[in-house]
This record gives structure tokens, sequence and C-alpha cells, in this order.
């Protein structure tokens, strides 16, 4: 399929991630998607906008994760390496115009 030969070879870099949960700060680091895969792509008008819509993704995503006590000694702790398979049958996107970038285009003296 067209949109597998095009997505084949690409990796995706995901931002890292930490949070604080039970007093223990945890972490995603690392990330990379790769093995993209998408069955179809759909493009809807919407009239002023568009509505892209996914069917069929797929990916296999891999990285690090860390954790360690947020408190001195900073006990227990630990990291790995972590692996991710997943998709979703369906995703849909709506593009739309914002006021904020649109650009008026005033015309005076104009004939």
């Amino acid at each position: 399929m067209l949109l597998d030969q095009l997505l084949r070879g690409v990796i995706l870099p995901v931002p890292d991630v930490s949070w604080v949960t039970g007093g223990i700060n945890c972490s995603l680091s690392e990330l990379r998607c790769s093995s993209v895969r998408m069955q179809r792509l759909g493009v809807t008008d919407l009239a002023p906008g568009t509505l892209l819509t996914a069917r069929g993704l797929s990916a296999t995503c891999e990285g690090r994760w860390s954790y360690k006590l947020t408190a001195w000694p900073h006990a227990p702790a630990g990291s790995g390496g972590v692996t991710a398979i997943g998709g979703a049958a369906r995703l849909e996107m709506a593009l739309m115009p914002s006021a904020a970038v649109s650009t008026p285009l005033l015309c005076s003296n104009c004939t």
C-alpha cells in the first residue's frame, strides 16, 4: 500500500515526559516511534476548515524509563528500557482557521 511505503523507515521522536506521583519522580525519555503504519487517510471539507481522518494506525515505540524517590536519599530508584506497541482504529483531526493567524487584506484606492 502506498501509505505504508511512504511511512516505511520513518522514525518519530517523542518529547521527554516526567511526573511526580506518590512522592516518586517518574520519567520517560529518548522515546522514538518506528514501524509506523496507516491503512487509509481521508480528507473532508468542513468549510472553513478540513477534517483529516486516519484509519488503521499502528507504531512501535522504544525508549527509557526511570523513577526515584523525591526525597533524599532518593531510594528506591530504578531505570530501564521500554518497548510499547499500539495503535488506533481511527484518529480524527479538525483543522480550523483561527482569527489570530488570519491576515485581513485591506485595499485603499483600489479600482
